[in-house]
């Protein structure tokens, strides 16, 4: 047993794992394939990278945190002890005075026939690696609950209701809706558009459940649903009269966008001054524009009558159902907290013990040569 479980906290194992999981990815990017990243290839092989750090932590947990609980009357007169030359004469409290002075935290304790000093500095160091494994299985954790997410694109008018995309409502169910208050476009100080923004609400079973403004950087959140504005676009109602019953009625043009009305006549719409339109017509291979104001009509040709009624924009939002978001998110803040663990210091002990008529001996442990030799030669000094 204790061989499977080095194996699964192995460092060699977390490197394979790793460089796979490098591979999937770079695969993804150079061939635009997003659906590597909800794989079930690649959620093996994060379920497995989880499984190999857990492991890691739960093999070191034992040894850190002994050290951690490690003081005075626990510490034990092991090997490798130096001897500090004349010092049989320093009593105990002068020695802890000394030892203090180097900004240690200072412990004694009586064993048979010895005093016992215990210093140390750095402690919450010790536990840093452990709180980083955490935020990585944490994040790991969410990642892989993002990977199981979904998401689609409505389109919506003023005052409109719709429902969710198909993907997200076999997520959350069929009882929520969008329902757009209006939503506008926001021009910079050069008149260059600088953002959408769409006024909406998420309503479930008919009740507002949450409502604000969606953004193309800022979404409206709600628990796992994130809604964005992704895209408006402009359309223009234009009515078409005097040609047959089939084809008479009001169009809604795209911007910019030709339409073919019949097999001899094509048109197309664009925005013009505050209210109008440019109406662009093509009949038989004739390409002439007009310009038209709101609630105008002419006279095409042939009797044809062209009406402008104003225009019939939508915003297009994207959905995404991300359960793991929060959770990754989580994840990010435990990494921070073991990044100022981090900054605490490299850990560094000092046991002292001095027998009856002996001088004081001392053994330092700090995985940090540098500051061990400077503590050497503080103690010595």
């Amino acid at each position: 047993m204790s061989k499977i479980l080095r194996f699964l906290a192995s460092l060699k194992l977390a490197v394979y794992i790793i460089a796979a999981m490098a591979g999937l990815c770079v695969v993804a990017a150079l061939y635009g394939d997003d659906s590597i990243y909800s794989s079930w290839m690649l959620r093996l092989l994060m379920a497995t990278f989880w499984l190999n750090l857990f492991c890691c932590t739960v093999l070191h947990m034992p040894r850190v945190w002994r050290m951690f609980r490690k003081n005075a009357a626990s510490a034990k007169a092991e090997a490798g002890f130096s001897e500090l030359a004349d010092t049989a004469d320093i009593s105990a409290d002068t020695m802890q005075k000394k030892v203090k002075k180097l900004g240690l935290t200072v412990q004694t304790a009586q064993e048979e026939n010895a005093e016992v000093i215990f210093a140390h500095k750095g402690k919450l160091s010790l536990i840093a690696p452990q709180v980083l494994h955490v935020a990585i299985l944490t994040i790991l954790i969410g990642a892989l609950l993002t990977s199981m997410g979904v998401k689609g694109a409505v389109i919506c008018t003023d005052n409109q209701i719709t429902d969710m995309p198909r993907a997200v409502a076999e997520k959350i169910g069929d009882d929520y809706e969008i329902y757009v208050n209006s939503f506008k476009t926001i021009y910079d100080a050069g008149g260059a558009v600088d953002n959408w923004e769409t006024d909406l609400e998420i309503r479930k079973g008919g009740e507002t459940v949450a409502s604000g403004i969606a953004s193309v950087n800022h979404p409206l959140e709600y628990k796992n649903l994130s809604i964005y504005q992704n895209s408006y676009k402009y359309q223009y109602l234009v009515t078409v009269e005097g040609i047959n019953d089939q084809v008479d009625g009001t169009y809604s043009l795209p911007d910019n966008m030709q339409i073919n009305i019949t097999d001899d006549l094509i048109l197309a719409a664009h925005g013009y001054g505050e209210d109008g339109v440019l109406l662009y017509t093509n009949y038989q291979g004739e390409e002439v524009t007009y310009s038209l104001g709101l609630n105008q009509t002419m006279i095409y040709r042939d009797n044809i009558l062209l009406s402008y009624w104003g225009e019939n924009n939508y915003t297009i939002l994207q959905v995404k159902y991300a359960p793991g978001t929060k959770v990754v998110f989580a994840g990010f803040i435990l990494a921070v907290l073991a990044s100022m663990l981090f900054w605490c210091g490299c850990y560094r002990e000092l046991y002292l013990r001095k027998a009856v008529g002996g001088n004081w001996q001392y053994r330092i442990y700090c995985k940090n040569p540098e500051l061990a030799e400077k503590l050497r030669q503080e103690i010595e000094n």
